[in-house]
């Protein structure tokens, strides 16, 4: 045995051209941080390389330069979703970005003379859609209400969408008008929420400081913007039902905390030595949040008591399972998940059984086709969904230096 852990802590290993070092990714125990290392196989002795920039950064594959000078690093961007390219010196350990756009890139290839990387780069159209839940969920039965990155609802007629920029849209589902709701110069709202009715709540990065993020609201109608946490790296969250506690999601320890709206200082509710995930929900009662912890290596969905942090019941959960939301009714969680290639919403009952399948959507031909968030309606008749149909090419990145 070369070194141990658990298996989801470990990623993107590529071995040296000349077969006596392995490189690979390792995230820290209870924290977000993924480092990089090199393990010399001769004397099992791991050394750290490098620390990636951001602890929303994370690794995905690695390929090493022919003359094991340096690593071309795949990496994805957990707040965007999109993958970049970096390249590390070897044995010096310094990061240098070679993509920074809009796009994204999957997989690393190089020429023999390390000259050339081929990768395929990916760009993404992001659609809202809105379903009555008493229909097919398929692609014949949806409405088309334009684009959006998040979406919520703000009441039963209208929904909120994010989108990639520094705004916030109201849509009026009949007659389908658009309407700006908030607008910043240097802030870029995502993961928003209607906070329990009482105002607006998204994670919000800000252009001077980029490499930060904080959980912002504003009053109902967009006014009176204001800073909730004050952590580096807070994203991800929900309200408590009566709009009391907003709990969130601290990248800095990988911990789940809550803080009171009004004012006050955070608590840490589950730990980061319990592998919380980052999305989750609050169960209808408004009493424990509902989410997967990875501790035991694989997700097992769990309720958390809001009030002592207490561990209640588990659950089995799909390996892929993402976006965690409780169902109208409180009975069921719904989430995101793959099955032969198709990603469709799925239903789980908080009782137990096996997760059922709620939306009937298909691949098919063409570009890929995947689901990046939803939520209900309150009275749960209908269904908003961000839709992504993602395009695929294969490029080739030159050294341009000789």
């Amino acid at each position: 045995m070369l070194t141990s852990g658990k298996i989801s802590d470990f990623t993107a290993a590529a071995w040296s051209p000349d077969g006596k070092t392995i490189a690979f990714g390792r995230q820290r125990p209870g924290k977000a941080q993924w480092d990089l290392k090199v393990l010399t196989v001769s004397g099992n002795a791991t050394r750290q390389l490098l620390a990636l920039p951001e602890p929303i950064y994370e690794p995905n594959s690695l390929a090493w330069l022919p003359s094991g000078h340096g690593l071309f690093l795949d990496y994805r961007n957990i707040d965007s979703g999109k993958q970049q390219i970096a390249y590390v010196t070897y044995p010096q350990g310094e990061f240098r970005k070679v993509t920074n756009d809009i796009s994204g890139y999957r997989g690393l290839s190089l020429t023999a003379d390390g000259r050339s990387l081929a990768t395929t780069v990916y760009r993404a159209e992001y659609a809202l859609q809105v379903f009555p839940t008493n229909e097919v969920i398929d692609d014949a039965h949806a409405l088309s209400a334009g684009s959006a990155y998040w979406v919520d609802w703000l009441d039963n007629r209208r929904v909120i969408a994010f989108d990639q920029s520094n705004g916030i849209h109201v849509v009026t589902l009949q007659p389908g008008a658009r309407s700006e709701l908030f607008r910043n110069d240097h802030l870029t709202p995502y993961d928003g929420r209607n906070c329990a009715g009482q105002s607006i709540a998204f994670t919000g990065v800000d252009s001077r400081d980029p490499s930060s993020s904080h959980i912002y609201e504003t009053d109902l109608d967009g006014a009176n913007l204001r800073q909730v946490t004050t952590g580096n790296e807070d994203q991800y969250f929900r309200c408590s039902r009566d709009g009391v506690w907003l709990i969130y999601f601290d990248f800095a320890d990988s911990s789940v905390k809550k803080i009171l709206r009004a004012s006050g200082s955070p608590q840490i509710l589950i730990p980061g030595s319990l592998r919380p995930d980052n999305q989750f929900d609050v169960a209808r009662d408004g009493k424990s949040l509902i989410l997967p912890l990875h501790s035991s290596g694989e997700a097992t969905l769990a309720t958390v008591s809001i009030d002592t942090g207490e561990v209640g019941r588990k659950f089995s959960l799909r390996a892929d399972a993402n976006y965690i939301s409780v169902s109208p009714d409180g009975t069921k969680i719904g989430y995101i998940s793959s099955e032969r290639g198709a990603m469709n919403l799925w239903m789980q009952a908080l009782s137990g059984g096996p997760p059922t399948q709620l939306s009937k959507f298909a691949q098919g031909p063409g570009p890929g086709k995947s689901i990046h968030n939803f939520g209900w309606s309150p009275d749960g008749k209908q269904l908003a969904l961000v839709r992504t149909t993602a395009s695929f090419d294969v490029v080739l990145l030159q050294d341009q230096s000789h």
